[in-house]
């Protein structure tokens, strides 16, 4: 959306509900873009209140309010789970009492369900006609599919398609978090896109308080270079090509040490251990998002090996551009998007970032060169303080407009 119409005054307060079908928070992606967005808010004329399940961690200056426990329901990481199904219901009525009780101007859903159940809830509320804003960091077909989710149940791809396109349907405005995601939308799903709007994740400042501690404590290798990698440690976040590569390094003899800050890191340790590669690669775990930045100051190289078709933006890479690191990762769209020209692309073909880590090995000052542009770039075009006007600005033009009618017509 390139121009916004704002009969709406902007000086106006605007009280707004979040909705996260998520344990937020748990110290990742999905995560870290909804607490930058409502951190970036809160510096406006923004009052917000998040509503979330009951696990994940409380994070200063949000206000947050979650649903009663689910025996059994222990899962932060991410990817599918059959306690979501009731976990979702118990969110419903819960986001059900905060409009009864709050009357919200803005309900902001993330993620497909949050969506659907935001539209459900204010569907119960037609009165208030509250507008309903979809923030989509990825397609949901996708995102199962990178899951592995239709290896098993591959009949049930087509029926997701279909309940993906009634949900971007649902809302008055869409927010992407990549011009990927974006494209989905335009080609994929024949999305209105006058009602899509595009706004960034931002790059994160850390305290480095506790740099030495956490060199110490790690005892890496003093003559070798550190490749970082932080992030989810499953299949749809790059697991195997993250293996592939950490074991390619070591049959080359690259002179490299891989520190790996993730979760769940299970499936990493015992690959290591039957690889005989506990000397290539630290396995620290999950570690408190706030505290990232120790190890982004270790690090010499950066790596994403995520290749996944979900469309969702790397946040990561933000933060290794911030911290002034040169980035190894594939060639996919969103990746381009971020770093432009001074990323190191591996092709897709390939299963190793092997190659693209060597180069970087080879031309120090070339990568100093990087480096450099990345880290201003980063802070240049990608900050929350942007998102957030953006965001606030789609908050007025929704409620400029005759949301009830507007409504109406998208289901005709």
């Amino acid at each position: 959306m390139d121009s916004l119409n704002k009969t709406q005054p902007e000086g106006r307060p605007i009280k707004v509900l979040h909705i996260a079908p998520t344990p937020f928070f748990s110290d990742r992606g999905c995560h870290v873009r909804i607490r930058g967005i409502i951190n970036a808010l809160n510096k406006r004329l923004v009052t917000n209140v998040l509503c979330t399940y009951n696990l994940g961690r409380d994070v200063d200056d949000i206000e947050i309010v979650r649903t009663a426990a689910i025996p059994g329901y222990t899962k932060q990481e991410a990817g599918p789970s059959v306690f979501k199904y009731l976990a979702d219901i118990l969110l419903f009525f819960k986001v059900c009492a905060l409009i009864a009780r709050r009357k919200p101007d803005i309900i902001h859903t993330h993620l497909h369900e949050g969506a659907l159940l935001g539209w459900t809830a204010r569907l119960l509320f037609f009165w208030q006609k509250i507008p309903l804003v979809f923030d989509m960091q990825g397609s949901l077909v996708g995102e199962l599919e990178a899951h592995g989710y239709f290896k098993k149940f591959g009949f049930l791809r087509n029926l997701f398609c279909y309940i993906e396109s009634l949900i971007l349907r649902m809302p008055d405005q869409i927010v992407c978090s990549s011009q990927n995601s974006l494209d989905i939308l335009r080609n994929e799903f024949n999305v209105n896109m006058a009602n899509v709007n595009l706004v960034n994740d931002g790059a994160d400042e850390f305290d480095h308080s506790e740099d030495k501690a956490v060199i110490k404590e790690l005892s890496l290798p003093d003559d070798k270079s550190i490749i970082l990698y932080t992030g989810g440690l499953v299949e749809a976040k790059g697991l195997t090509y993250l293996c592939d590569t950490i074991l390619e390094s070591s049959k080359r003899n690259t002179q490299c040490h891989f520190l790996v800050v993730g979760y769940p890191e299970q499936k990493l340790r015992d690959f290591c251990t039957r690889n005989g590669l506990l000397d290539r690669c630290t396995v620290v775990g999950r570690v408190p998002y706030e505290k990232l930045g120790a190890y982004l100051e270790i690090a010499d190289i950066a790596v994403e090996p995520k290749l996944s078709g979900s469309g969702e933006a790397s946040g990561k890479i933000l933060n290794y551009m911030g911290a002034g690191l040169p980035v190894v990762c594939f060639d996919t769209a969103s990746n381009r998007q971020i770093l432009g020209d001074f990323g190191y692309y591996e092709s897709t073909k390939h299963v190793s970032l092997t190659d693209q880590i060597e180069a970087v090995l080879a031309d120090p000052a070339k990568a100093a060169e990087a480096s450099a542009a990345t880290r201003k770039l980063a802070y240049d075009e990608f900050s929350w303080d942007a998102a957030g006007k953006k965001i606030q600005d789609i908050y007025y033009s929704c409620l400029s407009q005759d949301i009830e009618s507007t409504s109406r017509k998208r289901f005709l």
